[in-house]
């Protein structure tokens, strides 16, 4: 759970480091976070359950 929690910020940072190199605006970064945080937590989702699918842990 740690781990997709931490995936979360890390895919939000990202986004928000994007949309400040493109010069956006404060609903320009809110929107780019939230779309960021979105697909890294679909990512891992989809990583843990190929994990743990694969019988590794």
């Amino acid at each position: 759970m740690g781990v997709i929690v931490a995936t979360i910020f890390v895919g939000g940072s990202i986004g928000y480091i994007v949309a400040s190199k493109r010069k956006g605006n404060y609903l320009d970064k809110l929107q780019y976070t939230a779309v960021f945080s979105i697909i890294s937590l679909i990512a891992a989702v989809l990583i843990q359950i190929i994990l743990l699918r694969s019988n590794l842990f």
